[in-house]
């Protein structure tokens, strides 16, 4: 690998591994106060959220990072593509939030407690304003991994502070958001810094169809990552989901560290077919997935036969109906990891 491509899988690998570290330390803390319960009524009223995101996304999150990249050195195309990317995302995120109003107003599971959803709905409008992908374009893999680190710290202090009893969902929620997806707030208002803002000669709906054919190449995967929790919340109940949360909410944990290449490699694979490196590309891609396959599958194989030990400290004792889940989601580490790499060469080759 390069070594600009070293350096940024380094400082995006640090904000990963912070990301990794955030739930390995509130999770164990939140699942012993707020007991199954609790973590399964905030992870199901959550994995819906996540799905609503998910569709009203429409894969602009992978597009934008290759639309920007590409003319990333002429600041007026760079100012009036990200405009217009944000402006169908958001049009996306007003349609997402009708079918949040729906939900809350008809689904039964949902209406018993509708103000912990609403305030979870946040997630929409957070992920829409944060442009995460502006900043992976732009390779600013330092300030998204400072900026982060912050918020984070400040989060885990929050936690400590506020969250002291099972009465205090609505506290940890809030901390979660913070921790999650609160800096996107600082994207935003640091946009200005790389955009000029205009709303002149602007055709928001030239993204919507390669945005579509990428969202229909990955939707597959994303299904399968985040319609679990609410199928098992409709059929069994919150205690069931928390149980659930806490084998998934690892294997997360460890998708991210892997996935964290994928993020650095978007920009860079662009730049690459743009400028007609092709050998350079498959070079890289073919490194990319040895890599994938030599880092995932010594997870996959610790998280199996370490189940016991890894879900006694991560949750405590009362969460052993999860130890056999941990066994049976351990190899999607490897599979979504590999799909993840395989899938941007698809992407970049053919959408």
């Amino acid at each position: 690998m390069s070594v600009s491509v070293k350096h940024n899988f380094a400082l995006n690998l640090a904000n990963t591994i912070s990301g990794l570290l955030f739930p390995l330390i509130t999770f164990p803390y939140a699942s012993r106060i707020l007991l199954a319960d609790g973590i399964g009524k905030i992870q199901f009223f959550q994995a819906i959220i996540d799905y609503i995101c998910i569709c009203t996304s429409l894969g602009i999150p992978l597009y934008a990072v290759r639309a920007v990249a590409r003319i990333r050195d002429d600041r007026d195309l760079r100012s009036k593509t990200t405009i217009e990317i944000l402006l169908l995302h958001s049009i996306f995120t007003v349609i997402g939030y009708i079918i949040v109003f729906i939900l809350a107003e008809t689904v039964i599971q949902i209406k018993t407690d509708i103000y912990l959803f609403l305030l979870l709905s946040l997630t929409l409008a957070f992920n829409t304003i944060g442009v995460a992908w502006f900043y992976q374009a732009m390779e600013e893999f330092k300030y998204i991994t400072i900026r982060s680190l912050c918020v984070r710290l400040f989060s885990l202090i929050a936690l400590f502070l506020f969250v002291n009893d099972k009465q205090d969902l609505y506290a940890y929620t809030i901390v979660l958001l913070v921790g999650t997806v609160g800096n996107n707030i600082f994207n935003f208002f640091r946009l200005n810094k790389y955009i000029d803002v205009h709303f002149r000669n602007l055709n928001i709906w030239r993204h919507f169809y390669p945005a579509l054919k990428i969202f229909t190449l990955s939707i597959i995967t994303s299904i399968y990552v985040n319609l679990d929790s609410v199928m098992l919340g409709f059929l069994k109940n919150e205690a069931a989901v928390g149980y659930y949360a806490a084998a998934i909410r690892l294997t997360k944990a460890l998708l991210g560290i892997v996935l964290s290449l994928g993020n650095v490699l978007l920009p860079c694979f662009s730049n690459m077919l743009n400028n007609g490196q092709f050998e350079q590309f498959k070079v890289l891609a073919n490194k990319a997935v040895s890599f994938v396959i030599a880092l995932s599958l010594p997870m996959t194989v610790g998280l199996f036969f370490m189940a016991t030990p890894i879900i006694h400290i991560f949750c405590g004792d009362g969460f052993e109906p999860s130890i056999l889940t941990l066994r049976l989601v351990a190899p999607i580490v490897l599979f979504i990891n590999l799909s993840g790499i395989i899938g941007i060469q698809i992407l970049y080759h053919k959408v």
